[in-house]
Parts: C-alpha cells; sequence; structure tokens
C-alpha cells in the first residue's frame, strides 16, 4: 500500500512533468522549424533569420516568455495565438529543457 506522503509526492510532481512535456512539444510545433530540435539554430530556416541558440540564452523565465508573446527581430509574435500558460511552458522548455540537453529526445508530432 502506497504511503500517503508519497501519494501527496506524486501528486505535487505530476502536473511539473506534464508542463515540461506540454513545453517540449510545443517547441517541436512553433520553435523547432528555426531553432532546431536543440535549440542551437542551426537549420536552413533559422540560418536564414538569424536564430540565436537558445542554449547560450541567459535571459530569466519573463524575458522568454515576452519574447515569445511579442516576437523578435524576424520572429513573429505568438500572442493571442497561443495562451499565456502555453508561452509559459515553452519559455520554461527553452530555459530548462534545452539547457540540460533534453532537446535531444525527439518532440512529439513537429510542425512541418
Amino acid at each position: 500500500m502506497l504511503r500517503p506522503s508519497l501519494l501527496l509526492l506524486a501528486a505535487l510532481l505530476l502536473p511539473a512533468v506534464g508542463r515540461a512535456d506540454d513545453g517540449r512539444q510545443m517547441y517541436g510545433k512553433k520553435c523547432l522549424a528555426c531553432h532546431a530540435l536543440d535549440g542551437s539554430g542551426d537549420k536552413p530556416l533559422g540560418k536564414k533569420v538569424g536564430a540565436p541558440d537558445l542554449r547560450k540564452s541567459t535571459l530569466s523565465q519573463a524575458e522568454v516568455e515576452q519574447v515569445i508573446a511579442d516576437g523578435r527581430g524576424k520572429m513573429l509574435p505568438y500572442r493571442g495565438k497561443l495562451t499565456p500558460e502555453q508561452i509559459a511552458e515553452i519559455a520554461d522548455w527553452v530555459r530548462t529543457g534545452l539547457r540540460r540537453g533534453a532537446g535531444s529526445a525527439a518532440p512529439a508530432s513537429p510542425a512541418p
């Protein structure tokens, strides 16, 4: 039988895991074409538009969210196309998943 403390821990961790997975999947759908799977920007379109290497970004969570929402340079804004929660999930993936090398796992259903 599971202890109540283990159930509480699992309940607290599941939303965080789900958020990382959602951010990873949305990154695959919205960002992959320019920023590459690993965040390097090493894709033909990414090179053409000057996509930065996201793995080297020093932006805060709020700053990454603002870039996603408002766009920057040749990047189009996603405000109104994604919810604030989705933007936060992608930003979290960019700041944590890509930096720890987790970008090597293929995202689900990447956009063409």
